[in-house]
């Protein structure tokens, strides 16, 4: 500090990525030793699916800007909580062929595919069938268009497998906060594990009414639960493009 400068504080709180990014990299860090097999995948969704949106007297986390309740383009997956991230229950775990299919998946070129990667890799026509949101991330995205005239519904479906990584047995159940004009359903609704290490996998089926007329973004969650861990995955719909009746 400049003896200079008078200015002195307590309390301060600083915001952004130049922040956020060391903090985060620094619990990551953490999780890697107390996990030392632990995939980089695991370790982000510990993070992500632990993570928290509301303060301790259980209201939504505000915008700093506006002061209004944040979304999820806000506050992504939510507060990081380091010592739930230790032990989170279940992870989405990915692999480097994971990522390619995504890849894939968006269309990008071979050419572009090799700049990420660094080899050369051929997207087969199968994986260029792949949807973006298959990607077995701890979040979900997905996209539908706007439409006047009609009322018949559209639907989604998302293919997400978890592993388990806590001591013992456990059962846990699917809890539902439904995206505003969204349905999500997620089948099956319980998944039962006996030892560390098992995966389960499930759909989640997001239906929407193709008489939506707005472009926008809503989002809810899904939520496994067994009692002690709460594993929440962002549910994010997106509304774009007029489709014409």
């Amino acid at each position: 500090m400049i003896s200079a400068d008078s200015r002195r504080t307590e309390f301060n709180i600083l915001s952004g990525t130049s922040m956020s990014c060391p903090h985060v990299s620094g619990i990551a860090a953490l999780l890697k030793g107390v996990h030392p097999g632990w995939s980089p995948a695991m370790i982000k969704s510990a993070m992500m699916t632990t993570a928290y949106t509301r303060d301790r007297d259980g209201k939504a986390l505000l915008d700093e800007t506006h002061r209004t309740v944040a979304t999820v383009w806000d506050v992504g997956a939510g507060h990081v909580d380091p010592e739930k991230a230790v032990d989170p229950g279940l992870v989405y775990d990915l692999t480097e062929d994971d990522y390619i299919d995504f890849l894939c998946a968006t269309n990008y070129t071979s050419k572009g595919i090799k700049v990420i990667t660094g080899r050369e890799v051929m997207c087969s026509g199968e994986t260029r069938k792949h949807k973006p949101w298959e990607l077995n991330y701890p979040a979900i995205s997905v996209s539908f268009g706007v439409s006047r005239g009609t009322n018949s519904k559209m639907e989604i479906t998302v293919p997400r497998t978890v592993t388990y990584v806590s001591d013992g047995a456990s059962t846990f159940t699917a809890k539902i906060t439904n995206p505003k004009d969204a349905k999500v359903i997620v089948e099956p609704e319980k998944m039962v594990f006996i030892k560390k290490g098992e995966k389960r996998s499930y759909l989640v089926k997001i239906l929407v009414d193709e008489g939506r007329s707005k472009s926008g973004t809503e989002s809810g969650t899904v939520a496994w639960s067994d009692g002690t861990h709460e594993v929440t995955s962002a549910v994010v719909v997106n509304w774009e493009t007029i489709i014409s009746a």
